[in-house]
């Protein structure tokens, strides 16, 4: 395949691999809090890095929200947040 990020099936495999991760530290965390540093919004965490975070069974998420790193106005991140 020569660009497997544009096929819907790879994306999902990929999506269910990270999703399996998570969910195995999220069932072996014990009284500790799961957290994770994400990309800065859900539809971009899907697109640049295959997160697909607000399914995963995190205490807390980072969101990543770097401005510059999306090319976006200061605005954008009233918007993200």
């Amino acid at each position: 395949m020569e660009d497997p990020t544009v096929d819907q099936d790879w994306r999902e495999f990929r999506y269910e691999g990270i999703q399996q991760i998570v969910s195995s530290a999220a069932k072996n965390k014990g009284d500790k809090l799961l957290s994770a540093a994400v990309f800065a919004t859900p539809e971009l965490a899907r697109k640049y890095v295959r997160q697909d975070w607000p399914k995963w069974d995190l205490d807390v998420a980072f969101p990543m929200i770097h401005h510059n790193f999306y090319d976006k106005p200061i605005e954008w991140v009233k918007t993200a947040t």
